[in-house]
C-alpha cells in the first residue's frame, strides 16, 4: 500500500519559440517605424525653414522700420523748415497767405508720414518679439547671400528645391512609410513559420509516482485560410494609403516648385528695380536742393520746392524698400531651397539620421523616382 503523503507531485514547462517567416510582417513594420520618424523629422525641419524665414523678415523689417523713420524725420524737418521761411516772408509781405496755407499743409502731411513711420516702427517690433520671443536691441544689417550661395539661373533653383527641400523628402518618406504599411497588410496572405522547442519535467504527476521528463522540437506552421474577409478590406485600404501619400506628395512637389518661382521671380524684379530705384533717390535729392537754391532767387515756385521735396522723400523710401527686398528675395530663395536654417548656421535640437541614414539619404529618398503602384 501507498499512502498519500509520500507525493510531492510538481511540474515544469519551458517553450521556445523562434519566428523563421511571417510574411515579411516584422520587416514591414520596423521599415515602416523607420519612414515614419523621418517624415516627421523632415517635417519638423521644413518648420524650421520657414520659421527661420518668418524671423527673418521680421528682422529685417525692424531695421527697415528704423531707416525709414529716419527718412520721414528728414521730411518733416526740411517741410518744417520751408515753412518756416514761407511763414517768414509773409510776415515781412514777401509771400502770399496762399503760400503760407499750402507749406503748412505739406507741413502737416509729413508729420502725419512721421507718425505713420512710427507706427511701423511699433508693428515691427511687436512682430519680430511675436516671432522670436526677444526684444529687438542693437540689431545689425545682416550681410547679403553671395553669388556662390545662391542659384545662378531659375531653373537650376528650381532643381535644388526639388532635390532637397525637406517637405518634399517628407512627402517621399510618407508614400515609404504607406508602402511598408501596406506590404505589412500582405502578411495574413501568408503560412507563418516558427521553430518550437519544449522542454517538461515532473514528478509525481497524473496519480503516478516517479519521475518523468519530456524534449520535443518542431516546426510550427500557421495559415489563416478565412477571416471574414477583414485580410482582403485592410490590404484594399492600405493600398488607398499609398495613393493618397503619392497624391499628397505631388501636391508638395508643386508647391515647392511654385514656391522657388515665387522666390525668384521676387529676386529678379527686386534686382531689377534696385538700380533704378537708387538713380531716382539721387537725382530726386538733387532736384531739391537746386530747387531750394532757385526758390530763393524766385527762379521756382513753392509748388515746384513742396513737389520735389514729396519726391525726394518718396524716392528715398522707394530705395530704402527696394534694398530689403532684394536682401529678403535672397533668403526667400534660401528657404525654397530648404537651405535657409544652415545658412544662418541656426543650431538643431535633434539628430536627423544616423550615419548610415546621412550615407544612404540621397538615394532612398530620391525625390525624382517613380513609385510603383500598390496591389489592390
Amino acid at each position: 500500500m501507498w499512502k498519500y503523503d509520500h507525493f510531492r507531485p510538481w511540474w515544469g514547462d519551458l517553450t521556445l519559440t523562434q519566428l523563421i517567416f511571417d510574411g515579411f510582417a516584422t520587416s514591414s513594420e520596423v521599415a515602416r517605424n523607420e519612414s515614419l520618424t523621418l517624415a516627421d523629422a523632415f517635417q519638423v525641419k521644413g518648420t524650421d525653414e520657414d520659421i527661420a524665414l518668418l524671423a527673418t523678415k521680421a528682422y529685417l523689417d525692424v531695421i527697415r522700420s528704423r531707416r525709414l523713420i529716419a527718412v520721414a524725420q528728414s521730411n518733416y524737418n526740411a517741410h518744417r523748415k520751408t515753412y518756416g521761411m514761407i511763414k517768414k516772408r509773409s510776415d515781412s509781405g514777401l509771400a502770399r497767405v496762399a503760400d503760407v496755407t499750402q507749406a503748412a499743409g505739406r507741413l502737416a502731411l509729413a508729420k502725419t508720414n512721421l507718425l505713420a513711420a512710427k507706427n511701423n516702427v511699433q508693428d515691427a517690433d511687436v512682430i519680430y518679439y511675436k516671432v522670436t520671443g526677444l526684444s529687438p536691441k542693437n540689431l545689425r544689417m545682416p550681410a547679403s547671400p553671395k553669388p556662390v550661395a545662391l542659384p545662378q539661373k531659375e531653373q537650376l533653383a528650381i532643381n535644388k528645391a526639388v532635390d532637397g527641400h525637406p517637405l518634399l523628402k517628407s512627402a517621399k518618406a510618407d508614400i515609404t512609410e504607406a508602402e511598408a504599411q501596406h506590404r505589412a497588410a500582405l502578411a495574413p496572405f501568408y503560412p507563418k513559420f516558427d521553430v518550437v522547442l519544449d522542454a517538461a519535467q515532473g514528478e509525481d504527476t497524473d496519480g503516478n509516482e516517479g519521475h518523468y521528463h519530456d524534449y520535443i522540437g518542431f516546426l510550427r506552421v500557421q495559415y489563416n485560410l478565412f477571416r471574414g474577409g477583414s485580410d482582403v478590406a485592410r490590404k484594399r485600404q492600405t493600398a488607398y494609403l499609398v495613393e493618397q501619400a503619392k497624391q499628397t506628395r505631388n501636391k508638395t512637389y508643386d508647391e515647392v516648385v511654385e514656391n522657388m518661382q515665387l522666390a525668384w521671380d521676387f529676386f529678379t524684379t527686386s534686382k531689377s528695380q534696385i538700380g533704378y530705384f537708387k538713380k531716382h533717390q539721387v537725382a530726386s535729392l538733387e532736384t531739391v536742393i537746386a530747387y531750394r537754391k532757385q526758390f530763393q532767387l524766385n527762379k521756382r515756385t513753392l509748388l515746384d520746392l513742396l513737389d520735389s521735396e514729396e519726391e525726394s522723400f518718396r524716392s528715398q523710401n522707394d530705395y530704402i524698400n527696394g534694398q530689403f527686398n532684394l536682401l529678403l528675395s535672397k533668403f526667400r530663395i534660401l528657404n525654397a531651397e530648404g537651405k535657409l536654417v544652415s545658412y544662418l548656421q541656426i543650431p538643431q535640437q535633434y539628430d536627423l539620421h544616423t550615419p548610415q541614414d546621412l550615407n544612404d539619404l540621397n538615394q532612398i529618398y530620391d525625390t525624382t523616382k517613380p513609385v510603383a503602384n500598390p496591389v489592390l
